[in-house]
């Protein structure tokens, strides 16, 4: 029978309050929930319940720890450091602003309102003033329109393509610039149409092929696409009359739809627009930004959205402006101060993680990648770098080391001579910021989430975590959204588990830990979520990616937490939810048997973490011998026990209901209900070798992979114990709207 709580919706997110501490300026009931085995967990009421519920309150806590600032002496010793770095570029002009983000106390500064030429620290603005007001999961539209309805098979007068800023068409994204046209022409053809007697015209404005060191051109890029499109079709068996160009923005009368191509998401294509400095892409999206927002597609409506957003964060914007999205052009005015502001705002608004996750790092990747390669500054200084003829740019954020706070800095310098001079220097200035200040012995270890689950009373859910050496104490970090962590919602404790309430109009908490010592607070553990329902969770989903902390990438530099959990809560809509370790099923702390379904969210574990080892293996058969029902998914999978143990290769084949065919499917994209789905999240995590799986007997293939060397990405069995089994990670599913389907799909093969 189908599990009724379990459902799926595109979710917005859910603001909470504020920055915390942080400164804007410089400063149902049980029926149906057992698939099989006992539901006995013990007496927590959770996971299956048996036994009483909690009292529906919180566990004691105290107020978070306000941060404290930097002292007198050490703000006046980082002055002397920063002026005698500047001291050598008398004559320059200079805007300055360094500030601690956690405290809002003014670290250094040096003309930070006077306007000058960011360069293409204007992409910071840009891809802000996107962020905020379309959404991260915000996708560009390119539709097909005939001017006549298509009858057998021919268009009798012209196809246009109509263009919505997609700037995507490119090998920063696809195997050629052409790929999605393909897809569109396939489309246009599987849909019966052989011929265009007219023309094929594109319309209104496109991106094919951007060059990223050149300018926007609205009339280049319109005969760029038509021509790509034009090949494409004719490579589909599509015959056309010839091709056109028009800069309108409106249709003709009549025109119908007859096919469409959607984009990845913005938090995809906002990536090499702030890690390499992508110049057209941010000219486009600029005007893109205006067009949806007030149906201006120009700079400068771009620039009102821009200002709009920046003067509900930044005091004093007078004289501020953006000629274009890039910062190519000279006409461009803004303050070191507009830019903290700017960081500051994006902070503490739920799209500003994916934002910050666009930008370069330190050491790591994109334009500031050879540079702040030093251990106190290596993938913990995340920026956007500036450059014209006369300007050199840093800003940034700073994760420090040394006192686990974060800093805002910006440095904008005009009338350069030497761009390597001035590029020193701002390396010097983060570099004096990023040192051991305070003169401490070092930080605690981010603690180990055990579990996040569910009390069964709608109300309240308990967190367990591994204890901390040298930790005086723990902040349980609260969260609706798992994306805005303000500070004044955590809670100071002593223990290593504690009991919290959930928001008010939002079921689903997130919540991540923090250790407190002497000398700052540890780095974030984990996210995992619980999502509060007046009946015990039937869904359980599981970390099993170790990998991610003990291998370090470059989306992870430097082994911090992760947050792969919140894209499954994403799009789950009803029914309780509970999260764990790994580790607390194999110790039993987190019983399976208790559960309907249980998500096991491996990444890219392999074989040196182990996808399953023997307990998990285990516990898992044992889960399914009593009938639950399982989604498993990783890149590395089958590579680990398809060519593992016996007993791994049986456990592959007889529980999980596949077999292992090849490491890497080259490709980045699986077919879905006839649409390309792409699991490419470069910000976030980066699939190298997708495995290409085979159904087991008594299983069927369920998705198959797009491109590449192609072959089965993922399996069904419709037994006893209904298995998905999934040879890339849900978790890396780039567009929302595609992984709410996709789970919606695969909930219908595992609650039949």
């Amino acid at each position: 029978m189908r599990i009724s709580w379990i459902g799926v919706v595109l979710l917005g997110t859910v603001a909470c309050g504020g920055a915390g501490a942080e400164s804007s300026g410089a400063g149902g009931d049980g029926a149906g929930w057992s698939v099989g085995g006992s539901a006995e967990v013990g007496g927590m009421g959770q996971g299956g319940g048996g036994g009483s519920l909690p009292p529906l309150e919180e566990d004691p806590y105290e107020a978070p720890p306000t941060p404290p600032p930097l002292p007198g002496d050490v703000v006046d010793d980082i002055a002397s450091d920063i002026d005698g770095i500047l001291a050598g570029f008398g004559g320059k002009s200079h805007s300055v602003l360094v500030v601690g983000a956690d405290t809002g106390q003014v670290i250094y500064e040096r003309y930070p309102l006077s306007l000058l030429k960011p360069a293409s620290n204007t992409k910071l603005f840009t891809t802000a003033a996107a962020f905020a007001t379309l959404g991260e999961d915000h996708r560009h539209v390119t539709v097909a329109y005939a001017t006549a309805a298509p009858q057998n098979g021919v268009i009798a007068g012209d196809l246009i393509l109509f263009g919505d800023h997609d700037y995507t068409w490119s090998t920063q994204f696809y195997p050629t610039p052409r790929w999605p046209l393909d897809r569109l022409a396939e489309e246009l053809a599987a849909s019966g149409i052989q011929q265009v007697t007219g023309t094929v015209q594109a319309r209104f404005e496109h991106l094919y092929d951007g060059y990223q060191f050149a300018t926007y051109s609205t009339s280049a890029h319109r005969a760029a696409a038509v021509s790509a499109f034009s090949s494409a079709l004719s490579a589909a068996g599509i015959s056309v009359g010839g091709t056109s160009t028009s800069a309108s923005d409106t249709l003709p009368a009549g025109a119908v739809e007859v096919g469409r191509w959607t984009s990845l998401p913005l938090h995809v294509g906002a990536s090499p627009l702030n890690r390499i400095s992508h110049n057209e892409f941010a000219d486009i999206l600029a005007r893109h930004v205006g067009w949806v927002n007030d149906g201006d597609s120009s700079y400068g409506g771009g620039e009102a959205q821009i200002l709009s957003l920046l003067a509900s964060g930044s005091p004093d914007i007078d004289g501020v402006s953006f000629n274009d999205g890039s910062g190519l052009s000279h006409g461009n005015a803004v303050g070191a101060r507009h830019i903290v502001d700017l960081l500051a705002l994006m902070h503490a608004r739920p799209e500003g993680l994916a934002w910050e996750r666009s930008f370069s790092v330190a050491g790591v990747n994109g334009t500031i990648g050879g540079r702040l390669g030093g251990g106190d500054t290596y993938g913990r200084f995340r920026g956007k770098t500036g450059t014209l003829s006369d300007t050199i740019a840093l800003s940034g954020v700073l994760d420090h080391r040394h006192d686990g706070q974060r800093y805002y800095l910006s440095m904008v310098m005009n009338g350069v001579t030497s761009a390597s001079a001035s590029r020193a220097a701002h390396d010097d200035i983060v570099e004096t910021v990023a040192a051991n200040l305070r003169g401490g012995a070092g930080l605690p270890d981010s603690p180990v989430l055990a579990s996040v689950r569910s009390d069964g009373n709608g109300e309240t859910a308990k967190v367990v975590f591994s204890e901390v050496a040298g930790a005086k104490g723990y902040l349980v970090w609260r969260s609706p959204d798992g994306r805005v962590w303000p500070r004044e919602e955590a809670r100071y404790i002593t223990a290593h588990e504690h009991r919290t309430v959930g928001f008010e109009g939002s079921p689903t908490l997130f919540l991540r830990v923090t250790a407190v010592g002497e000398d700052g607070e540890s780095p974030p553990s984990d996210v995992y979520v619980a999502r509060l329902d007046t009946a015990p969770s039937r869904l359980l989903l599981v970390d099993g990616n170790d990998r991610w902390q003990a291998a370090p990438t470059g989306e992870n530099p430097i082994a911090l937490g992760h947050d792969f959990l919140v894209p499954y809560a994403d799009v789950i809509e009803e029914g309780g939810v509970d999260s764990c370790d790994n580790d607390a099923v194999i110790d039993g702390a987190c019983p399976l048997d208790g559960y309907d379904l249980v998500v096991w969210a491996l990444g890219e574990e392999s074989v040196e973490e182990v996808t399953f080892d023997v307990d998990e293996q285990a516990a898992v058969s044992a889960f399914a011998s009593q009938g639950g029902a399982l989604l498993v998914s990783g890149a590395e999978l089958g590579w680990d026990l398809g060519q593992g143990s016996p007993a791994d290769e049986a456990f592959l084949e007889d529980v999980l209901h596949a077999t292992f065919v090849g490491d890497d499917a080259g490709t980045l994209h699986v077919r879905f209900d006839g649409e390309p789905v792409a699991f490419y999240t470069p910000d976030r995590m980066v699939i190298g070798y997708p495995d290409q799986l085979a159904p087991s007997a008594d299983a069927e293939p369920f998705l198959s992979y797009l491109g590449g060397a192609g072959g089965t990405a993922g399996v069904v069995h419709r037994g006893t114990s209904p298995t998905v089994t999934l040879g890339f990670p849900f978790e890396s599913i780039a567009a929302r709207e595609h992984r709410a389907a996709l789970w919606a799909a695969i909930l219908d093969e595992l609650t039949p």
